[in-house]
């Protein structure tokens, strides 16, 4: 398999600015609850898709993930050092200009890093409300707040939505078997509220996932993700304490490879530290990558 982080990088940080709260944050994830019978909710309820119902709120720890080193390859993230061009908010607000100039940018850092030979960026988005944007009468939702579902982005059955038509059949003909999906994580603004964490996947078993076809507001159908339940045990999840805008956080969604393992899928979800609810609204990019090796 090839090399997909590099080894250290997890550990140089600045960490004069400590959070004003405990660390591990001991709070609640929004897992999926299954029907009583074990079978999945109605998958083009809306609600439920966007976290209104069928909801588990578990009790967790989550941990500092600059105390201890994680790779790609292993643990399914890694968080590194990272100094974009662009800096204002106003320019994540422009859409053209975060695909000329802050694409590149991030392609770049994930090739460096994953040793790749190609890294397109597939799509993005900006996050910088306290939550989603939601009017279930007109069926209308705008991604513009945290994400708080513990989820992965992308199962295999979405692959079609997700990748091959924005990139074309015949081109992925061409890299069957050796690309990945990783997401590319970073503030905008220091984060001081509504931080993302990570499960180690190394505590997630396939056992705890589960297939979920996502459809748009519209009614239409969109990509196949993973829903997370609760385990038997408990998963370990990790956070960048007070994250900075030079501070990248790589995870992966997906993997072709023949070998694919626990650490190609990787849940994820934002959260609330209790007593942050007066502090600023976080601000974030994201960006979908697919890397080719």
């Amino acid at each position: 398999m090839p090399q997909t982080s590099l080894p250290g990088t997890t550990l140089d940080f600045d960490q004069s600015q400590k959070p004003s709260y405990p660390v591990p944050v001991e709070t609640v994830l929004e897992y999926y609850q299954p029907n009583a019978d074990g079978s999945p909710p109605a998958a083009n309820d809306l609600e439920i898709q966007y976290g209104q119902k069928s909801l588990n709120r578990h009790p967790v720890k989550v941990q500092d993930m600059r105390q201890k080193q994680f790779t790609l390859e292993k643990n399914g993230f890694t968080l590194i050092p990272f100094q974009s061009e662009m800096v204002a908010r106003e320019d994540f607000a422009d859409k053209a200009k975060v695909k000329a100039e802050y694409y590149p940018e991030v392609a770049e850092q994930i090739k460096s890093v994953t040793k790749a030979k190609q890294v397109l960026i597939l799509n993005h988005n900006v996050r910088s409300a306290a939550k989603p944007k939601m009017n279930w009468d007109l069926q209308k939702i705008e991604h513009v707040g945290p994400m708080r579902r513990v989820h992965v982005d992308v199962a295999p059955a979405g692959i079609e939505e997700a990748v091959i038509k924005r990139v074309g059949a015949d081109y992925m003909d061409t890299i069957k078997g050796r690309w990945k999906l990783i997401n590319a994580w970073k503030p905008i603004t220091t984060v001081m509220r509504d931080p993302l964490c990570i499960a180690d996947a190394e505590s997630t078993p396939d056992d705890d996932l589960i297939n979920v076809q996502r459809f748009r507001p519209d009614g239409t159908l969109s990509e196949e993700r993973y829903m997370v339940k609760a385990g038997v045990k408990d998963h370990e999840w990790y956070f960048a304490p007070n994250q900075r805008p030079d501070e990248l956080l790589l995870f992966n969604q997906y993997s072709d490879f023949a070998d694919r393992g626990i650490a190609d899928r990787v849940a994820h979800a934002a959260f609330v530290v209790p007593g942050t609810d007066d502090q600023p609204t976080r601000e974030s990019v994201e960006v979908r990558a697919l890397v080719v090796y």
